[in-house]
């Protein structure tokens, strides 16, 4: 076998003589370096991941960590973005303050508005 021969197993998941998977499942191809942590999980998390291993999903608890952190990945951009875009429409509101471009009100205005609405809402039922 030269460095570059693979088994492959009933998963599509192989692994190289250098210890760096190659992932086939749901057409994603992922070529990484691997660094050893240790982490302190709870009993019920633990037990999790010993079934979904035992299921066949994932060959290694390993591996249902790293796609894990990677689907945190995609919630965390996710979230991010939605900051960001609530920053600017923040932005666009004190900007159009500075200008003199707002209406003032007071909490018994919101309230009378919203009874209005309500009543409004209620008449069409």
């Amino acid at each position: 076998m030269g460095p570059f021969s693979p088994c492959l197993s009933e998963a599509f998941t192989c692994r190289c003589v250098w210890s760096v998977p190659l992932q086939f499942e749901n057409a994603a191809w992922y070529i990484a370096r691997m660094t050893t942590v240790a982490i302190t999980l709870r009993d019920e998390d633990e037990h999790f991941l010993d079934e979904i291993v035992k299921s066949g999903r994932f060959l290694t608890k390993s591996e249902a960590v790293a796609e894990a952190l990677s689907e945190l990945k995609v919630r965390e951009n996710v979230r991010e973005q939605r900051i960001a875009a609530l920053r600017a429409k923040v932005q666009v509101g004190i900007e159009q303050a500075d200008r003199g471009e707002f209406v003032q009100f007071s909490a018994q205005d919101i309230v009378a508005e919203g009874r209005k609405k309500l009543a409004a809402m209620q008449a069409a039922n």
